[in-house]
């Protein structure tokens, strides 16, 4: 029924066994959500970035991984959609972030020259003042140097009050942290959130690349858009690059940062602290 009442064009559909799985699948993840939150199955992962003009380590992306007992891994496309269905998303969240305060408080005592980390806020989270009260809590009783954690806001969140965005956006800026907007490009709003939302960096969405015959239509699109960002003295990352020809093409754009499967897969916390 809910599927019917948001479609546009159907007035009917049929249940299905597929819809059935999948109902079944949402209601089983979801009621193990707590106890996975209560035995520590929620853990980091970080993919690393990489300077185009030096290839050094400039930082990585904080992931979440759902890992069980036995070692198995809930792939994140599954479980973090219905966490953000659920609302569970805003719980794990502040325990990400939790995570990544104490990881880099960890690495700054053990006398580590730890690289930047970038930490995502859900579109969900940014819905509430709260968010900010929880990133100001972590602020003030780790005292991170501010460089070294960014956060990163999904361009969805330009859909809804922009107007109470922009000021929590601000107050997490008037701490000292930076500030990301990843996957853009995806969304229809992207000029209008580089125009309005207070940003140091954005974070190209690849799928620019991804319709072969486009490749050269794509490419014209991430040049202008770098172009652009350039101008208006933001950091560029692009994510989720794949081959030698999207690495060299970017570098001689002038994109800053580099993440994906071609330079590593995200990394357990062991084998990041190793990289």
């Amino acid at each position: 029924m809910d599927r019917t009442i948001s479609s546009v064009t159907n007035t009917f559909s049929f249940f299905t066994q597929e819809y059935r799985e999948k109902m079944m699948t949402e209601v089983n993840i979801t009621s193990q959500m707590p106890s996975a939150l209560a035995n520590n199955e929620f853990v980091l992962w970080f993919q690393p970035q990489y300077k185009t003009a030096t290839n050094e380590l400039s930082g990585a992306e904080v992931l979440c991984r759902w890992v069980k007992p036995d070692g198995t891994i809930f792939p994140p496309t599954l479980f973090i959609p219905i966490a953000e269905k659920n609302g569970f998303i805003v719980t794990l969240d502040k325990l990400i972030w939790r995570q990544a305060f104490e990881k880099m408080h960890k690495w700054l005592d053990e006398g580590l020259n730890p690289a930047p980390i970038s930490v995502n806020i859900s579109r969900v989270s940014l819905e509430s003042d709260s968010m900010v009260y929880a990133i100001k809590r972590l602020d003030e009783e780790f005292k991170i140097p501010h460089h070294l954690i960014h956060f990163e806001i999904t361009e969805s969140a330009y859909m809804h009050d922009v107007d109470a965005l922009i000021s929590r956006i601000n107050a997490i800026r008037e701490m000292g942290y930076s500030i990301a907007m990843d996957d853009f490009g995806s969304g229809y709003s992207s000029l209008n959130s580089l125009k309005d939302i207070p940003l140091d960096m954005i974070k190209l969405d690849m799928g620019f690349f991804n319709s072969g015959s486009n490749m050269d239509k794509g490419g014209s699109v991430i040049s202008s858009v770098i172009h652009m960002a350039q101008a208006l003295e933001l950091i560029t990352i692009a994510e989720g690059v794949e081959t030698e020809t999207q690495a060299n093409f970017l570098t001689s754009i002038g994109c800053d940062i580099i993440q994906g499967f071609l330079y590593s897969k995200p990394l357990c916390c062991e084998d990041y602290e190793k990289l």
